[in-house]
């Protein structure tokens, strides 16, 4: 059978600090662009002059390789010295012809804001705040959402953070299980969502702001793909709880469509963002749309 579509990019990896680096010494959230449509046979070093000349300093470039041919993808990912020089980067090379190549920059999403659970619904706003400035790194918003009128807990909070590896440290601080919040250990995960929604559970997706699916919708398929060419393009974002394709009964029908619905929904939102900004034969959307 024909496969559904090309090889997969592999997910997004967020950079590695260098040894003995700070979190706060390194590029602010908002400095990392995507470039799509890179030419065969890159020259990275002739990339990144070009995005230094016109754009700002490139701090770390990161072009995934193809395991199977050994040659570098047609994508990847730019990281500026700051959130300005990337604004500059998407206006001023998007479009931009590099050898032969118009290239493709947009914004690249950065995990750098934390979900809360589980905090006691005695805690006030001002003593989350408390904690949080005086045990994460690199806090610079924080919120603890509450009931309208009453002003209570609900139970669970958010805290966005200098860069992913600020939010990455804190996180993993918190997970030794040493500090307490109003005398209660935390869920922490990371939240791909700007609504006060979280990643689950109470006071999760629908509880409160924009809800965040864990489901990914396929259209134009070929009536030939299965689920296991399905799961293979997809399960590396993220554990796979079901894959839908349904079946059509018109002979007419020269195209399929389906769901992948993950566990997570950060995972659902990497794969659309990953297959999105390339060129692929069926089209992604957030599964809450169909």
């Amino acid at each position: 059978a024909a496969s559904a579509a090309p090889a997969a990019p592999p997910p997004q990896q967020q950079p590695a600090a260098p040894a003995g680096a700070q979190p706060n010494d390194q590029p602010k959230a908002g400095s990392e662009v995507f470039v799509g449509n890179l030419p065969v046979g890159l020259d990275e070093f002739e990339l990144k002059r070009v995005f230094e000349e016109r754009c700002g300093k490139v701090v770390e470039m990161r072009i995934p390789t193809d395991p199977n041919t050994g040659y570098k993808r047609q994508f990847g990912f730019i990281v500026m010295s700051t959130p300005e020089e990337a604004e500059t980067a998407k206006t001023l090379m998007e479009g931009y012809n590099f050898n032969g190549n118009m290239l493709r920059v947009k914004s690249s999403q950065t995990k750098n804001r934390l979900f809360f659970g589980g905090l006691p619904k005695t805690m006030s706003s001002v003593e989350f705040e408390a904690v949080v400035k005086e045990h994460c790194i690199g806090a610079e918003s924080i919120e603890l959402v509450t009931e309208e009128g009453t002003g209570q807990s609900r139970g669970f909070g958010f805290a966005s953070f200098y860069n992913h590896a600020a939010a990455l440290a804190t996180k993993k601080k918190l997970a030794e299980g040493q500090i307490t919040f109003g005398g209660v250990i935390p869920n922490v995960e990371f939240s791909s969502g700007r609504g006060a929604g979280g990643p689950g559970g109470a006071g999760g997706p629908g509880a409160y702001g924009q809800d965040i699916s864990k489901s990914v919708y396929l259209g134009g398929l070929s009536m030939t793909a299965s689920e296991p060419e399905i799961r293979q393009l997809f399960e590396g974002y993220g554990e796979i709880e079901r894959i839908a394709l349904p079946q059509s009964s018109n002979p007419a029908h020269t195209k399929k469509f389906g769901f992948v619905h993950y566990v997570r929904p950060e995972s659902a939102q990497a794969a659309i963002q990953a297959y999105c900004t390339n060129s692929y034969a069926f089209r992604l959307a957030d599964g809450t749309d169909f």
